[in-house]
């Protein structure tokens, strides 16, 4: 049988390409931080089930499909307003097969806000830039080599597969003091039929004392048997709030790796809420340090999995200051032969007296061919602390099937109704009205069009 090293023909065909490539320039950040990933890559090990952050998700079959290493810049005609939330006024940007256009005018913008691809910024804000790119992918960094040891090897190839590339992708500054009015709203739009290797790298920066909305949506136009490998960094300043929304519905043709990178300051503040709805493998990596006293952060997030489809999300939260108070909160619905994995961490160092931290992962079986692997782990090495982590795994409850269905209501819409009402607390906290809406329409679509007899187990 052959490896997954034998067979991964477009990444061996990616190094390739490195190898002939010389890099100018050094000197500046971005492109040496794009230096030092080639360099890793040549020693970097594929992700491996030994390796505890790979155990449940399997490679082997992304590294053998036969993707183009060279996304078309866009396949379709521009007109991109069907994609975009209704009924929110925003600051609009697409992100199609990997570069970034922002849909506005630049002059409607308040005083020193940024907006553009992040490869023009490399140019056209060079200071900034060289400031704050790679800053939250270093603590990601520190702390792997700080951690690692023979048993708890991780694979950073996807890390360092986005960073190896000319990075493109949103960039955002929000200056101190400048509290954005408009929400910005972000679609990651994987477009045209070609099975292609699309990535994107994102830095969104918001100063001290300033406040914005990040909404980021990652759709496809039509079904692609492509991999999209992004990654994104935020740099939250002292007492900036970000509240981000994000949501992944890509086609279940697809496959789709996101690492979201997070570093705050002192009493920043930061709510994100995360829809994990699509591609048949997906996989969200979030890290998140606090570099201040007196920081919170709210994370809420729902994973849905169904029909054969692989949906992965990986939690790191690393206290080092002190009184600092972050929550974590994600419900999971499975159904068919679909896999649900959850491995969330929460390390509290000597020095982060008064934290304050939580985290919960629940997930709903809506049948017993399905798979969950939740992993919730609590690292504590200081003393004056409330923390705490829970998880559970269940069924739903077949008396509240027969109260509905003696209601009148069929089976399949009773059990629709009880998975949508499982996650529904969490879509509750969705402070975007509009977004709320059309995530519960969502979810319930998605319920209706699962595969027949995947929402029970044979109709009872």
């Amino acid at each position: 049988m052959s490896t997954a090293q034998e067979t991964a023909g477009w990444l061996q065909s990616f190094k390739t390409g490195l190898e002939e490539l010389t890099v100018q320039n050094a000197e500046d950040k971005a492109t040496a931080l794009r230096q030092h990933a080639i360099e890793a890559l040549k020693s970097e090990p594929l992700p491996a089930r030994k390796m505890e952050r790979w155990r449940y998700t399997p490679v082997n079959e992304l590294l053998e499909l036969p993707l183009s290493l060279r996304p078309t810049e866009s396949a379709n005609d521009g007109d991109y307003s069907a994609l975009f939330t209704p009924g929110i006024d925003a600051y609009r940007f697409v992100v199609e097969n990997g570069s970034a256009n922002y849909l506005g005018k630049a002059t409607g913008l308040p005083e020193g806000v940024v907006f553009d691809s992040l490869r023009q910024a490399v140019v056209n804000h060079e200071k900034l830039v060289s400031r704050y790119i790679g800053s939250a992918i270093n603590h990601v960094a520190k702390q792997n080599a700080m951690q690692a040891t023979a048993t708890n090897k991780d694979s950073k190839l996807f890390q360092h597969l986005n960073q190896s590339v000319s990075p493109d992708g949103l960039f955002i500054y929000i200056p101190d003091r400048v509290k954005l009015e408009k929400p910005v709203e972000v679609v990651y739009l994987k477009s045209g039929s070609d099975s292609e290797l699309v990535q994107s790298h994102g830095l969104v920066i918001v100063g001290q004392d300033a406040e914005m909305t990040l909404l980021e949506k990652h759709l496809s136009d039509v079904p692609s048997n492509s991999f999209c490998n992004n990654q994104l960094e935020l740099v939250i300043s002292a007492r900036a709030t970000l509240k981000h929304y994000y949501l992944q519905l890509q086609s279940e043709d697809s496959w789709h790796r996101n690492a979201i990178h997070r570093i705050q300051d002192e009493q920043s503040h930061y709510q994100g809420w995360f829809g994990c709805c699509g591609s048949q493998w997906s996989r969200l990596e979030m890290d998140a340090f606090f570099e201040g006293e007196n920081a919170t952060s709210n994370v809420q997030g729902i994973q849905l999995a169904l029909n054969g489809q692989v949906n992965d999300v990986h939690l790191d939260v690393r206290h080092d200051q002190q009184s600092c108070h972050s929550e974590q909160h994600f419900r999971g619905l499975v159904s068919g032969k679909s896999k649900i994995v959850f491995d969330g961490n929460i390390t509290v160092s000597q020095d982060a007296q008064k934290t304050v931290a939580h985290l919960s992962d629940n997930n709903l079986m809506l049948s017993r061919s399905a798979e969950v692997d939740t992993k919730p782990q609590l690292e504590i090495y200081a003393d004056d602390v409330q923390c705490s982590h829970g998880t559970t795994i269940g069924e739903i409850d077949e008396q509240q099937i027969f109260y509905l269905r003696s209601r009148g209501i069929t089976e399949n819409k009773a059990r629709s109704m009880l998975s949508v009402g499982f996650v529904a607390e969490l879509i509750e906290h969705i402070e975007l009205e509009p977004f709320k809406v059309s995530m519960l329409d969502l979810l319930s679509k998605q319920l209706q069009g699962a595969t027949p007899g995947e929402t029970g187990d044979g109709g009872r």
